[in-house]
């Protein structure tokens, strides 16, 4: 059949012409064949516009590739054309049957008959409803599995009775499978298989508590599991008191707590709650979901290092922990005058009077449970003596003088370096050191040393701030300065596990370099282990080759 959808009919407005087309197939050796119909007329109430094909029987089949269509107008328009082939026609199947064969158009096979015509056996299968039309060639079967089954295939073929057999023998109906059941805080265990009517038994998981005697699940017929009837419920135990810390909450001394139950403990003194003000003491402990305790913890408290121009004259008890004292010494005064005899002897115990009464030689501040110095250092009246003039090829460096507490601008002579201080900064220096461990200023302290040391600044290029942390490794940024790129450069630290690079930029520059990646430690670990072990053939005496 040429179906042919009409854009225009041709007509004109007040015209009584009639306009007409003509069509022939093409075939695949580009001859043409009428259809059957000289002229078919057209009209747009009756697009699209159905020819049906007429095949001459006497003559062998061909296979249409196109369609020539003749207008009797040229105002007529085509806006498509189909080509349809008869459902229960197949000439391809026809001109194959033998003499003895016949082409039944409910099979679509060429089948041999004789006196008898040949009858399917009755169709059944295990599991499943069977409803068939008859048993004579070209009946068909329709097939329904019963609840908790599902046919073997996801797509079903027809079951039509051929030349006495039935196609689709193979077909069956299989249990539904419920897979393995997930159920909260517990492990199930399935002996049987997760096949429908099949059971599993669950076991709650440590911490979990199982609520109820029937902890069995079946797999039901729409292939879910069956609501538990019992279940695992997750209880705290104990919360344990985080180290200088005491449980506040007397409810919280119960061994079996319930998810959500907050527990509220007290830094004891001298402690505070870690990353929190030095004045907070108290902080609440959450019983989680799966049994654990989170929250904070308790930390020293410290106190702000004294100013820097100190370094060098002071020593502390226990560092800058609540409780310790830093004691200062005043180096000697002006020297004193050279005397003899007995005035020597009168003017020296005058002196040391006075020097006692006027001069504070010693100083000693404690830090306070608050965080602060109870009070600053009793500031030497004189301190003899100045830095020395720091100097180094990479820096440049503007001082405002030598002296006690005088500063110092550094910066790189390099274009786009910065002036790094190299390892981690000691605790004297907090507050005087940049983001990136980056030096601006030296400062003259008391031990007529420069702070930090210039020794231990390093001019290095400057991190690509924007692409630290992006996601990506860049050769650049993966240095200690940089922060390894904000861990891009290692699977253990990036976000999602997985390192992008560009390897062509790249190369060996965007190997995993963070001492403090889980690659870096466990190769670090296994190397202790290789030098304790070569430490304990020495010790035993035995000696490599």
């Amino acid at each position: 059949m040429v179906i042919v959808y009409i854009g225009s009919d041709g007509l004109m407005e007040y015209s009584r012409e009639v306009t007409t087309i003509n069509v022939e197939l093409i075939d695949e050796n580009g001859e043409l064949h009428p259809v059957g119909h000289k002229e078919v007329e057209l009209r747009c109430r009756d697009n699209p516009v159905e020819i049906g094909v007429q095949h001459d029987l006497s003559k062998p089949f061909f296979k249409t590739k196109g369609v020539l269509i003749k207008f009797t107008s040229p105002n007529v328009a085509i806006a498509a054309v189909r080509l349809r082939s008869s459902k229960h026609l197949d000439p391809i199947t026809i001109s194959q049957c033998t003499d003895q064969e016949l082409y039944n158009p409910s099979t679509g096979r060429c089948s041999a008959y004789s006196c008898t015509l040949p009858v399917c056996g009755q169709y059944t299968v295990e599991n499943a409803e069977v409803h068939c039309t008859g048993t004579e060639d070209g009946d068909t079967c329709d097939l329904t599995c019963h609840d908790g089954y599902t046919l073997s295939r996801s797509h079903q073929e027809d079951i039509v009775c051929v030349a006495g057999v039935w196609t689709g023998r193979d077909l069956m109906c299989v249990p539904i499978q419920c897979g393995e059941p997930r159920i909260r805080f517990a492990t199930s265990v399935c002996p049987d298989g997760t096949s429908f009517g099949n059971q599993c038994i669950f076991n709650c998981n440590p911490p979990a508590l199982l609520r109820g005697t029937d902890n069995t699940v079946t797999c039901d017929s729409d292939g879910l599991w069956s609501l538990p009837v019992a279940y695992c419920q997750v209880k705290c135990p104990r919360p344990p008191s985080p180290t200088n810390a005491m449980l506040a909450t007397v409810q919280c001394k119960e061994n079996e707590l319930d998810p959500g139950t907050k527990c509220k403990f007290r830094c004891q003194r001298g402690y505070h709650v870690t990353s929190m003000a030095k004045s907070r003491r108290t902080f609440h402990k959450t019983c989680m979901g799966d049994g654990s305790w989170f929250g904070a913890d308790c930390d020293k408290v410290t106190c702000d290092p004294p100013g820097l121009q100190y370094y060098g004259l002071y020593a502390c008890t226990d560092r800058y922990d609540s409780g310790s004292s830093c004691t200062m010494k005043c180096p000697d005064e002006e020297p004193r005058p050279s005397w003899t005899g007995r005035t020597s002897r009168l003017v020296s115990t005058f002196l040391g009077y006075f020097s006692r009464r006027s001069h504070v030689m010693t100083s000693t501040i404690t830090c306070q449970n608050t965080g602060h110095w109870d009070k600053d250092f009793a500031p030497c009246t004189t301190i003899a003596g100045h830095c020395p003039m720091p100097v180094d090829d990479q820096l440049d460096i503007f001082c405002n003088g030598t002296s006690v507490g005088s500063t110092c601008n550094v910066s790189c002579k390099g274009l786009y370096h910065d002036p790094v201080l190299l390892g981690k900064p000691q605790r004297h220096l907090e507050g005087y050191i940049g983001e990136r461990n980056v030096v601006r200023t030296l400062t003259c302290t008391g031990g007529l040393t420069w702070q930090p040391e210039i020794t231990t600044i390093r001019c290095m290029e400057q991190c690509i701030l924007f692409s630290v942390g992006n996601g990506y490794c860049d050769p650049e940024n993966n240095r200690e300065h940089c922060n390894w790129d904000g861990g891009d450069c290692c699977p253990s630290t990036v976000e999602g596990g997985f390192v992008m690079n560009r390897p062509l930029l790249c190369g060996d520059l965007c190997r995993c370099l963070d001492p403090r990646a889980k690659e870096n430690r466990q190769s670090l670990d296994a190397s202790k282990r290789q030098r304790a072990s070569f430490a304990n053939m020495r010790s035993l005496g035995m000696r490599g080759y």
